[in-house]
């Protein structure tokens, strides 16, 4: 089974963005034991990468799925309310 894709939007010049981060790689590692794919864009810096996902507030978690998408959006200090949002309830073993 492949790995689930997670892209984190922020804006990594703030300070909630630089906390969205630490909390989302803190949920890669501990919950989700490190058994995902994680790319971090900075949309001040990647602007395209943002005009082209659609993304309207930052910061923003994006499960890519076959059939669409699930979007999660906030501060993502709260592991479990994330993973239950981007259907990631099963944690790998």
């Amino acid at each position: 089974m492949p790995l689930p894709r997670l892209e984190l939007f922020v804006r990594e010049c703030t300070p909630a963005g630089r906390t969205a981060r630490e909390h989302v790689e803190r949920f890669c590692r501990e919950t989700l034991r490190g058994a995902v794919e994680l790319t971090v864009t900075d949309i001040d810096r990647h602007p395209e990468a943002v005009r082209s996902s659609g993304v309207l507030l930052a910061p923003l978690l994006l499960r890519r799925l076959d059939l669409g998408e699930r979007r999660v959006f906030g501060d993502f200090s709260d592991s479990e309310a994330i993973a239950r949002a981007l259907g990631l309830d099963e944690v790998p073993a």
